[in-house]
């Protein structure tokens, strides 16, 4: 028997249907599904760690967005992507993202390349909570903070550089470094670096921008400048070996009296080695007051701003205090301080933020510095880094911080006690009138208070704290030559000789151990 033609067709028909069926229900790749997966994670870290609560439908739409971005960047043809619907349930709205994200997948599947879609993904979703210090970094981002704030040995021109978002992104030296290819060729804070030999700046990423700047020592790479008020202009310099460190001092000596001189650059890693070799070097050559420089310093870690201010501060004073997300606000005292009390003056301007507030804010707040220059930039939130897989990092604002008396100076600043406005291209230069101004107040606080006073005794609250601080100073080198136990009315102190190399030191501590 024959089947009629018709038969032919419809089965035809009902074939074409089914095979239809099962493209459109074809699985998604493997790396669209990791692709999703990552953009979820992402998504769900937010919502836990990110400082406000925000709803997740409004990060996945977010999400969404960076889908249509990604298309639009590529001028590839654009997909029919659904707003997210579901509210108040993150699995729901993460199902109906990654809807999406398969759409975009199985129709453009090389933008999974190079992770391309899902970082787009999350940028979108980053655009959503307008903080510009919650990001996505990626590989060569996250190796260009860590060697910002770790320090590293490369061959360059010693710049300190950033997309000056008050420019439209312009390529911005923030400072030069001292004795250095820029130093010495003559570029300034805040020039705009227009081309790096044959290659426009506009739309350089920073890690771009290094990979130009940097190269083999003695090799030589032109930079068009424009500076303000000028034509651009080329320079030509020659590379050298760059150490990165996050303080550079000096002595200075002026009218009879020395005043050291501290440049703070960055918080970073070794910031608080670094500060204790230079205060020591300092103090050896005989320094009677300090300016500690904090122009044009962007921050770092918390916990170095806490160490610096240790140096200066009577151990256990509240440095600043830290509040998360339906936390209690979480104090951070300083740490024990063997250093003499002596003048500090600092140096402040529009650029100084972070934890040079913190920094600043603390010494103001507890009377024990002086602020010259201008008003700081503002910048009172915290933010945690969170490492991720292929060596990229998410790095999210996670707390704001009050200074000692509770002052939240988010987007406010902190106004000097003197204020000395300055060209910030005159920073470090002959013509450096806040400088100038610290100077003379430092020696004005020398001539008028000069005794220099020392700690007072840090108080301790069990046997372990005390022997704890007595090991720490033994890693510090330091040898104990003496202790002796003092009862005055109703408070026992112990007070410990310590000697390094001929330097010898007294501490006292105040211990609760006196019975009535």
């Amino acid at each position: 028997m024959q089947a009629s033609p018709s038969k032919y067709v419809a089965l035809s028909l009902a074939t074409a249907l089914l095979l239809s069926h099962q493209v459109l229900a074809a699985p998604p790749s493997p790396e669209a599904v990791g692709g999703a997966e990552f953009v979820k994670n992402l998504t769900a870290l937010i919502s836990s760690e990110y400082i406000y609560k925000t709803p997740s439908e409004k990060l996945f739409d977010g999400a969404v967005d960076g889908l249509n971005s990604a298309l639009k960047a590529k001028k590839l043809a654009p997909v029919k992507l659904e707003k997210i619907h579901s509210k108040g349930d993150f699995e729901k709205a993460a199902k109906e993202f990654t809807a999406d994200f398969y759409k975009v997948a199985s129709k453009h599947p090389k933008l999974l390349s190079d992770e391309y879609l899902q970082v787009a993904a999350v940028r979108g979703m980053l655009k959503t909570l307008d903080d510009p210090y919650t990001v996505y970094m990626d590989k060569k981002e996250f190796t260009s903070l860590k060697e910002a704030m770790n320090g590293t040995i490369f061959g360059g021109l010693g710049i300190y550089i950033e997309l000056d978002k008050k420019n439209n992104n312009a390529l911005t030296i923030i400072e030069p470094m001292a004795d250095t290819p820029a130093m010495r060729g003559g570029l300034r804070s805040r020039d705009v670096i227009m081309q790096i030999n044959d290659t426009p700046t506009v739309t350089a990423t920073i890690p771009q921008a290094q990979t130009l700047l940097r190269g083999e020592i003695g090799s030589k790479v032109k930079l068009l400048i424009k500076r303000a008020d000028q034509e651009p202009f080329w320079v030509e310099l020659t590379r050298d070996q760059i150490r990165t460190s996050s303080v550079n001092s000096k002595m200075v000596d002026q009218d009879g009296t020395k005043v050291g001189y501290i440049k703070l650059k960055v918080f970073g890693e070794n910031t608080n080695n670094e500060m204790e070799g230079a205060i020591r070097t300092l103090e050896e050559q005989g320094a009677q007051a300090y300016i500690l420089d904090l122009r044009n310093n962007g921050g770092g870690y918390i916990n170095a701003a806490v160490d610096v201010c240790s140096k200066f501060l009577a151990t256990g004073s509240r440095v600043v205090t830290v509040q998360e997300r339906g936390q209690a606000e979480v104090p951070y005292p300083s740490h024990p301080n063997l250093h003499p009390v002596k003048p500090l003056v600092m140096l402040v301007n529009e650029y100084s933020a972070s934890a040079s507030e913190i920094t600043a804010g603390a010494m103001q707040d507890l009377s024990r510095a002086k602020l010259v220059g201008n008003k700081t930039f503002g910048k009172g939130s915290v933010q945690k880094i969170f490492p991720l897989t292929e060596g990229s990092a998410m790095k999210v604002t996670t707390a704001h911080y009050h200074t000692p008396n509770g002052k939240d100076i988010h987007k406010l600043g902190i106004e000097p006690d003197i204020k000395v406005s300055m060209n910030i291209q005159k920073v470090g230069t002959e013509e450096d009138d806040q400088f100038k101004t610290a100077m003379s107040t430092a020696i004005g606080e020398v001539k008028a208070q000069p005794a220099a006073a020392v700690p007072g005794p840090m108080v301790v609250a069990s046997v372990e704290d005390e022997l704890k601080i007595i090991e720490e100073q033994k890693a510090q080198g330091y040898s104990v030559t003496k202790r002796e136990f003092v009862r005055e009315q109703d408070h026992l102190f112990e007070d410990i000789t310590l000697e390094k190399s001929g330097d010898s030191r007294k501490l006292r501590l105040e211990l609760p151990f006196l019975t009535h």
